[in-house]
């Protein structure tokens, strides 16, 4: 029996009416002084609510400081076809714009009856500049999601499904999922 790693849980933007927040609460600078001709016109301050919490109030309640702080976010294709056919092949690629070493976790999961089945996980390490790539085969005719979990802003996760003609060496793109088409979870 395989097993399966559990996705950690965090706390989202995630207002009580399950909508997400668009805008995070940014602190106004300093007033910029008057020129001349204008007069100067003291607001008053709002009562300040209850803020969030801080990052390090966060940490003691976060299983471990480090998982929060290598994952930027978990990313979702949303359900595809990948077309039935031989020598079928599901290619992710995750490039890299950061000068540092990153790390990524890319799960793949098929539509079996009315579930979604694990087929596929894998934590990539992404050299500075670099790409991370999988390849998955035996996913002909099947309903897909890929799911990529980024350290990182600066990482940028790409799909495709291909399929390989070995006579020629050709390879053709049936279907690609841009780096727009990944969409936050």
């Amino acid at each position: 029996m395989s097993s399966v790693k559990q996705w950690p849980i965090y706390p989202s933007r995630r207002k009580p009416n399950g909508k997400m927040s668009q805008h995070r609460e940014r602190s106004p600078g300093p007033p910029a002084p008057p020129q001349a001709g204008e007069t100067s016109v003291k607001a008053t301050e709002e009562p300040q609510v209850a803020s969030t919490a801080t990052p390090q109030a966060l940490d003691a309640l976060l299983p471990g400081r480090l998982e929060r702080q290598r994952v930027r976010g978990a990313r979702s294709t949303g359900l595809f076809d990948v077309p039935d056919g031989t020598v079928m092949q599901l290619v992710i690629a995750i490039s890299s714009f950061s000068a540092e070493e990153q790390t990524a976790a890319v799960r793949v999961q098929r539509v079996n009856g009315a579930e979604l089945q694990p087929v596929f996980f894998q934590v990539l390490r992404i050299a500075p500049e670099g790409v991370g790539r999988v390849v998955i085969d035996g996913l002909a005719g099947e309903r897909v999601e890929v799911e990529v979990m980024l350290s990182s802003d600066r990482l940028v996760p790409t799909a495709a499904v291909t399929q390989f003609f070995p006579a020629d060496a050709g390879i053709l793109v049936l279907a690609y999922k841009s780096p727009g088409q990944f969409v936050s979870v």
